[in-house]
């Protein structure tokens, strides 16, 4: 069976919206017969909770690392889960303050030929 990562992130000051919409995205994957496995960073144990409630497992990367270091963390979960590929849902505002951060988080993990 083939699996894939989703990378989302979502709390309280973020919103729940990009996590809900991506267990929406996993289900989906799940009628085709792909494992998704969910990676968020650790900002509140009841986002893990929830996804782990919806059928799902989830890894964290801490919430205070730089994207470097979470790009790298995320490229070592894919490569420890055999997942073929990644989607994500990253774009919010606070991401998006640090845009040139951000673009550069999605480079590095397109290097790993996962992306």
């Amino acid at each position: 069976m083939s699996r894939g990562l989703i990378r989302v992130d979502g709390s309280h000051k973020i919103g729940l919206g990009h996590v809900m919409r991506c267990l929406a995205v996993a289900q989906g994957l799940t009628k085709a017969g792909i494992q998704s496995l969910l990676v968020i960073r650790d900002h509140e144990k009841s986002v893990s909770e929830l996804i782990q409630r919806y059928g799902y497992p989830v890894e964290t990367v801490p919430h205070e690392c730089s994207f470097e270091t979470d790009a790298s963390l995320t490229i070592d979960i894919l490569k420890q889960n055999n997942c073929s590929f990644m989607v994500s849902d990253l774009s919010h505002p606070f991401n998006l303050e640090r845009m040139e951060e951000f673009t550069r988080f999605f480079a590095q993990i397109k290097k790993s030929d996962v992306f």
